[in-house]
């Protein structure tokens, strides 16, 4: 890693507004602390004796078990699901967490009441995340779509545009659309190019990057793997490489916090999608392919020991295994499902471009769930609670799409704003419906 261009670039970036400061110092809910989740496993108390054995088992086992490995930490026997804060202590059969299975009637969460013709989405709370970050960080996180002109494509001049631009004007029109129906809306951010962390990317790097190799490395066990691993981060991984594997994942994670303390009764995040990466001078290659699918949670894996400390992908930390319990428990990832399976209808009808319908779509990361959906367990499909719209529509850097978004991408996003708040709507009358 170059590090005199790191330190060149990272001065460049652009600084964090005020209102990302209000968010922090505002906003900020002791109570949602990733350790005060930690201890509290009681928070499941309310569902003993209400799941079957059967119940659990399928759940895991369709929707959360992407690999074998995650088996060190749990273990179901007749009458209980046992959750270990370590393999040793399952040896030992030392819960950390136990859930007894029953019959008793389910705990069911409430909703407010959506009777009002003229406002339909009154009393809603629905929080809304503008996937990535943008502006002066879009290149370092690699979500900067750049193409050189290619006759043959129809591209006579070069383009230029990043997802967090585009998921910033999706998430602002999304909330005007759902605010003049009475909903309330919470933006995790307003602008490109803002971080909600507490800190900024060269602050951090400057003053904390040493304590997070040591504790990314604390994860690997082999002495001279560990010290493979500590001179990769030291001496060859890029910016680009720092920033995602680490800084990216502390910021997903504060904007958790904020959807959670702002306690939505559903929450989207607003992404599109990229179908190559880059080439050799860093620019998009560009694609003939298009597509359309959606994450719902799940997929837990045996974790990257490389930077399981910042992704949390495995049960390997309490905060995962937190939020494991709560997926087994709760109907998030099936009301995650029926909001996916609706916006999947939608995007047919208003793209028109192919649902994307591959079992083996990102097998070393997802499970199948059905055409267009799949779980996996990324970061913020994991930390946030309640039921999640993820969309990850088109490709940005398919040669039709990257000419509109490139010149006039409200023509594609008015269409993506359409279908998140057509599938809303449909979820929100499913509610008063079941009651």
């Amino acid at each position: 890693m170059n590090i005199f261009f790191l330190v060149y670039y990272m001065n460049r970036l652009f600084s964090i507004s005020i209102l990302v400061f209000i968010y922090f110092f505002v906003f900020s809910p002791n109570s949602l602390t990733s350790l005060d989740l930690i201890n509290n496993f009681q928070d499941f108390e309310v569902y003993q004796k209400t799941f079957s054995k059967e119940e659990v088992y399928e759940k895991i086992e369709q929707m959360l078990k992407k690999d074998p490995e995650i088996e060190l930490w749990y273990n179901i026997q007749a009458d209980r699901l046992n959750v270990y804060a370590c393999p040793e202590d399952k040896v030992k059969d030392i819960p950390e967490f136990t859930l007894y299975f029953g019959h008793k009637e389910k705990f069911k969460k409430t909703f407010p009441s959506l009777e009002n013709s003229h406002m339909p989405l009154k009393g809603l709370r629905i929080a809304i995340d503008p996937g990535h970050i943008g502006g002066n960080y879009a290149k370092i996180e690699e979500k900067y779509v750049e193409m050189s002109p290619n006759r043959e494509k129809n591209i006579y001049e070069p383009l230029a545009f990043h997802e967090g631009e585009l998921s910033v004007i999706t998430a602002k029109k999304l909330a005007k659309k759902l605010e003049a129906l009475g909903a309330k809306v919470f933006l995790t951010k307003s602008n490109p190019g803002e971080v909600v962390y507490k800190k900024k990317f060269e602050e951090w790097f400057q003053n904390d990057i040493s304590e997070a190799i040591d504790l990314m490395t604390s994860y690997q066990e082999d002495p001279e793997l560990k010290k493979d691993e500590i001179f990769w981060w030291t001496n060859q991984a890029t910016s680009s490489e720092i920033f995602r594997l680490t800084y990216n994942y502390l910021d997903v994670e504060r904007r958790a916090e904020l959807i959670n303390a702002f306690k939505p009764h559903v929450t989207v995040s607003c992404h599109y999608n990229l179908g190559c990466p880059y080439d050799k001078d860093g620019k998009s290659p560009g694609t003939s392919a298009d597509y359309t699918f959606f994450f719902v949670p799940g997929a837990f894996k045996k974790g990257d020991t490389k930077n399981e400390a910042f992704s949390k992908k495995s049960l390997k930390n309490a905060r995962s295994r937190y939020e494991f319990i709560r997926f087994i428990v709760t109907d998030d990832i099936e009301q995650s499902i029926d909001l996916a399976k609706t916006a999947v209808s939608y995007s047919k009808q208003i793209l028109k471009s192919p649902i994307l319908n591959n079992v083996n779509f990102a097998k070393d990361q997802c499970l199948y769930n059905s055409a267009g959906i799949y779980h996996r367990n990324l970061c913020l499909n994991c930390l946030v609670h309640g039921p999640l719209l993820y969309g990850e529509p088109l490709l940005q850097d398919n040669y039709s799409n990257a000419k509109i978004l490139a010149s006039n991408p409200d023509v594609l996003i008015d269409k993506v704003v359409n279908i998140y708040y057509r599938s809303i709507l449909d979820w929100a009358e499913s509610l008063t419906q079941s009651d």
